[in-house]
Formats: structure tokens, sequence, C-alpha cells
């Protein structure tokens, strides 16, 4: 029987960080025992912080990879616990990307993407979810 394939994405340097924690943290995930744990194939990838880049590789993956699950970690100054963002917003982009480009005006089909995931956050684990995806 085939694994399912699993994409985790981080993404790439951006403003004044010399590191960007969601990519340091893609990249561990293959040696915390979670692929044979889960009895998956991980896929780990780098997005750079650009709007173009993400219109273009994100789709690649899902067409390259048919994973059963995509997961994009980010990462939020104002967030002191791992946040599971149960939306996406298809608009409302106003900051440059580190090409200093900005969004094309073209939006999604829904202006909110909202996950098909039953998530659940328990007391064992310092995680919470939230309804702002942020812009």
């Amino acid at each position: 029987m085939a694994l399912k394939t699993v994409v985790v994405t981080g993404f790439g340097l951006f403003r004044d960080y010399t590191m960007n924690p969601s990519w340091e943290i893609a990249q561990k995930l293959h040696t915390t025992g979670i692929i044979e744990e889960l009895n998956i194939n991980l896929i780990t990838t780098c997005i750079p912080v650009c709007y173009k880049d993400v219109d273009q590789i994100v789709p690649l993956l899902w067409f390259q990879h048919e994973p059963a699950l995509m997961v994009h970690l980010g990462v939020s100054h104002l967030s002191k616990k791992l946040t599971i963002e149960l939306i996406a917003n298809g608009h409302g982009y106003c900051k440059t990307d580190i090409n200093g480009d900005f969004p094309d005006n073209e939006c999604l089909a829904y202006n909110e993407l909202k996950t098909g995931l039953k998530v659940e956050c328990t007391d064992e684990l310092d995680v919470c979810t939230s309804q702002d995806a942020g812009r």
C-alpha cells in the first residue's frame, strides 16, 4: 500500500528577519520520528514570501505530489502559541512582498476559504485555533 503524502511548507525570509521559524520547523520535521509514527511520505519545501511564487508553487505542489494533506506553517508576532488557522483569505493583502510587489488584483472565487478538517484543541497541547488569518 502506498504511503499517504503530507506536504508541509515553511516560508522564506521577509522584512528584517534573518530566519523564518516556519521553515526552520518544517525542516526539522524529518528528524522528529513523525514519518515513522504516522507512516507517511513527508515532503517539506520553503516558499519565498512572494505573491507570484506562492501563486505558482502551491498549485504545483498539489499537482506533483497529490497530497492527502498540505499544511502551510507561518509565524505571527501576536501569537504566543501554535495557532491553527481555520480560514484563508482570498483578498485584502495590502503589504508588499520581498520583491516590493503587491498581489494581483485577482481574488479567489471565494473571498474566504474554510478548512474542511475537524480541528479540536486539547489542554495537552499548547495550541489554539484562529478565525483571523491576518493579512
